[in-house]
């Protein structure tokens, strides 16, 4: 009979036990959930703050760019005194214009030599046509630049 009351107390302190341990797993996570509410609600105020600081600097930009495009459109536009003395190229130009003219006669002799070779990798082979074609390209637009400053109509023809 004592084994009996000992196993019924015994069974009485661990569902106490039990019973507590629940009741704290309780107050832990209502804790917990509080603290979590709490702490979103910092970040989300702190969040909007920085939202709200990054949109006021960009109006300030945009209002500063607005202002500017104004005056510019509300200036006269600026006239050459002597509308028929022609104004040349600019030297940096010319200069810019035979650099990369060289440039391109180098890089298009690089890629004949390359392509002769079988143990040159594809891709510097690509690489080396892309880097051709943008100098190209940027001729021809050094090119305009220039047939714009010498035609002085305002609306350059495109060199050939």
């Amino acid at each position: 009979m004592i084994d009996k009351e000992t196993q019924t107390e015994g069974l009485k302190v661990e569902e106490r036990v039990v019973s507590e341990v629940r009741t704290l797993e309780a107050w832990y996570s209502t804790e917990f959930e509080r603290r979590l509410t709490e702490l979103t609600a910092v970040l989300n105020s702190q969040l909007d703050a920085r939202v709200e600081a990054v949109r006021m600097h960009y109006q300030e930009q945009y209002q500063a760019l607005q202002e500017t495009a104004d005056r510019q459109t509300q200036a006269p536009p600026h006239e050459p005194s002597h509308p028929s003395v022609s104004v040349g190229p600019t030297k940096e130009i010319l200069e810019e214009l035979e650099r990369v003219e060289a440039n391109a006669q180098e890089c298009a002799a690089t890629l004949e030599r390359m392509v002769a070779d079988d143990g040159v990798p594809m891709g510097k082979l690509l690489q080396l046509r892309n880097q051709e074609v943008e100098l190209k390209a940027y001729i021809r637009g050094l090119k305009f630049n220039i047939a714009s400053v010498t035609n002085g109509s305002g609306s350059p023809e495109p060199p050939k």
